[in-house]
């Protein structure tokens, strides 16, 4: 069954607070809108604002593809939960997680890179962005009549690598990870076996197609929501990005004066 549209958010908002969540959120597309460049898409002073004191009442984590460095640095909130790198990399107040990609993987890793920079640098538009333990392809600026050549290249240089990697296709943008089966969803799950998250109702908000991975884990046990058009992965959908504004600042106004569940 396709996701339910949300066409009242605040009330939407209002069932949600009655419950213990916890709060997921992915970045781009979700907490800032799609920029055409990815060094564009800044948080807004009032979104930080309202996350921050969110913070204050639950348990919130940020579930990017970006690698951890740059997450951190453009949220810059301090006391929640950092999931970087599509969930190879987590970074919360009281512990990290790491996890190990294998020799093989590090190798193919090491041999693509050159060359897909270097296809980058061909087209004129891609973009090639390293992220520690993946990397992503960008072309939203190429030219459009260039992109099926370039993905057509793309394709044929990551193909012999595939087995030790693996290539997941988002909006305008290849993301490139280890094959080791870890993503999204794997951080999500492990994060609430963790006493901060353990029997909290989590609330997972995201906008592409690395989220349905989280999607999965999360229904039957909270609520996931796709910003977007509606498909057959989240409970609910926000039509769109701004409708997670509306949604966030609604669940501030309905937390004033509860305690923090919380150190």
């Amino acid at each position: 069954m396709s996701g339910v549209i949300v066409s009242d958010i605040e009330g939407f908002a209002l069932e949600i607070a009655k419950r213990p969540v916890s709060l997921f959120f992915d970045y781009d597309g979700t907490l800032t809108p799609i920029a055409a460049h990815p060094e564009k898409a800044f948080l807004s002073y009032k979104t930080k604002t309202i996350l921050k004191a969110l913070s204050g009442i639950y348990q919130v984590a940020i579930v990017s593809g970006r690698g951890l460095a740059d997450l951190k640095e453009r949220v810059g909130i301090d006391g929640i939960t950092y999931v970087a790198n599509h969930g190879w990399e987590i970074s919360a107040p009281d512990y990290t997680l790491i996890v190990d990609q294998g020799a093989a993987c590090r190798a193919a890793f090491e041999e693509l890179r050159p060359r897909i920079d270097s296809l980058c640098a061909r087209f004129g538009g891609a973009l090639f962005e390293q992220k520690g333990a993946t990397f992503s392809v960008h072309y939203r600026m190429l030219d459009a009549r260039f992109v099926a050549a370039f993905c057509k290249e793309f394709e044929d240089t990551v193909g012999p690598f595939i087995g030790a990697v693996s290539v997941f296709s988002g909006k305008m943008v290849y993301e490139v990870r280890p094959s080791f089966a870890w993503n999204k969803g794997s951080a999500v799950e492990w994060l609430l076996s963790k006493d901060e998250f353990c029997g909290t109702y989590p609330v997972y908000i995201g906008d592409d197609t690395t989220d349905k991975d989280a999607f999965a884990v999360v229904n039957g046990r909270g609520v996931s929501i796709y910003v977007g058009v509606p498909d057959d992965s989240s409970d609910y959908v926000f039509s769109l990005q701004s409708d997670v504004d509306v949604f966030l600042a609604k669940l501030k106004d309905l937390c004033r004066g509860k305690r923090q569940n919380h150190g």
